[in-house]
């Protein structure tokens, strides 16, 4: 049984909302913008907003399970294999993802975003690739961890780069970029394997 498909008002609405959530937070924290600023500018009924969600921490939650629904989703598509670490199809759509959202991306990982929703994609990260390769190279873990660690920050600032950036480079460039830099950092720390 498929599920009932949302009526296109329904989702217009919603998409109104978040554009206009994601521009406030370039001026602002999620936490000061009010419902009555949120409807204003992004010309919906109060009431309307209210048929959806409750508040602004209760959209902007949603907001954030949406997406890192679907960045789990890619991890595990993509399972990672320690020992041949074919990365370029989740980074590809982990690129493609941010493209299809880069309005609240820019928004929530930019100055008034939210860390807690970069730590919780850097926990999903983790949990599906340095887990599998500490497993992996259990006597590495020093090198593993810095190495991580270097890429992941790495990672997170070229990516709020191109989110910022006034003309930025096609999500399947990014991802090009993205993947050999991954993977000339694991090939310096780990010869065997091929990133």
């Amino acid at each position: 049984m498929t599920a009932p498909k949302t009526d296109r008002r329904i989702l217009r609405t919603r998409a109104l909302l978040r554009q206009g959530l994601a521009e406030l937070m370039q001026e602002k924290n999620a936490g000061d913008i009010t419902v009555k600023e949120l409807v204003a500018h992004a010309n919906v009924n109060r009431s309307t907003f209210y048929l959806h969600y409750t508040d602004i921490d209760q959209m902007l939650a949603s907001i954030e399970a949406e997406l890192l629904e679907r960045i789990e989703a890619s991890v595990q598509a993509h399972p990672i294999d320690p020992h041949q670490a074919q990365i370029f199809p989740l980074v590809g759509d982990l690129f493609a993802l941010m493209a299809e959202n880069r309005e609240i991306c820019a928004a929530l990982l930019g100055p008034h975003g939210d860390m807690a929703f970069l730590l919780q994609i850097e926990a999903i990260l983790s949990r599906y690739s340095l887990q599998v390769l500490a497993d992996a190279y259990p006597d590495r873990r020093a090198d593993l961890d810095s190495g991580y660690s270097f890429c992941l920050s790495g990672c997170v600032g070229l990516i709020k780069n191109w989110l910022q950036a006034e003309e930025p480079a096609p999500p399947e460039v990014m991802a090009q970029r993205t993947y050999r830099l991954i993977h000339n950092a694991m090939r310096g720390l780990y010869p065997g394997v091929e990133a």
